[in-house]
């Protein structure tokens, strides 16, 4: 269940580098195009650092918004760009690295996020030669959809996250990758910071129990109370049935857990 430093670093380590700003306010900042416009943030329910290609749509007062995710790229230069509008079709633009073109080698998410007047529309993504690309969006698998409970200022709020059920040869249950998630998640990061882990999980019909790395009695009280409710409550949203949840401290002995 350990999180590898490396992967938090390049992740996180994107974000320094790209320069991307992560706001997770409801009401995000944006930029106006001829009443289009193009959200610089996503809302709160939205995982910032998505691996799985998607598209969803809502309404909220006079406006629908799109949200067109990429899933995860191994470096920079993908991106998506908004064309424009016609006849109710969003035109939007999928970059690549050109060959030959030196990209930096970090892992991106390549999103979008549009505001239009509220209506029904249809979108169409080509790539630089105008060229079609109507699958970029569509994962060759069902994903796994996933709630975990993540920190929101003092409070803690749902989430919903997608992930490819492919990639996790080790048979983990539904419970374990939703904890792998959440711990991804770079509101965690101060949780991280103290190499906090989940070392184990334990199931039960009755019990689920977690069992965290040492550095978890290291929290102060706030924290290890707030800890613990987004462990519980991100396990009880995905198990079959309600469950109780124990929360222990692995044991060292002899420098080794």
């Amino acid at each position: 269940m350990k999180i590898p430093k490396s992967i938090l670093f390049v992740t996180f380590g994107c974000l320094a580098l790209l320069g991307i700003a992560v706001s997770f306010r409801s009401n995000p900042a944006s930029t106006s195009t001829n009443q289009v416009q193009v959200i610089d943030e996503v809302p709160f329910s939205i995982e910032p650092l998505n691996p799985v290609p998607e598209v969803r749509h809502w309404d909220e007062g006079d406006r629908t918004f799109y949200y067109f995710n990429w899933g995860v790229q191994m470096s920079g230069g993908y991106s998506l760009r908004f064309e424009g509008l016609q006849d109710k079709t969003i035109r939007i633009k999928a970059l690549r690295p050109k060959p030959g073109e030196m990209a930096i080698q970090v892992i991106t998410y390549p999103k979008l996020m549009l505001s239009l007047p509220r209506g029904d529309y249809k979108y169409q993504i080509t790539d630089e030669n105008n060229r079609p690309l109507d699958s970029i969006f569509k994962p060759g698998y069902t994903p796994l959809r996933l709630s975990i409970y993540v920190p929101d200022g003092e409070g803690i709020r749902p989430r919903t996250v997608l992930r490819d059920p492919s990639i996790y040869t080790e048979e983990k249950s539904k419970i374990v990758i939703a904890l792998d998630a959440l711990f991804e998640q770079v509101e965690m990061l101060d949780f991280m910071e103290h190499e906090i882990t989940v070392e184990k999980v334990t199931e039960s019909p009755e019990t689920v129990t977690v069992t965290m790395s040492p550095s978890y009695q290291q929290l102060d009280g706030d924290h290890q109370t707030q800890l613990a409710q987004l462990i519980t409550q991100t396990v009880q949203a995905n198990a079959d049935s309600v469950q109780a949840v124990e929360i222990v401290t692995a044991q060292i002995f002899n420098g080794q857990l």
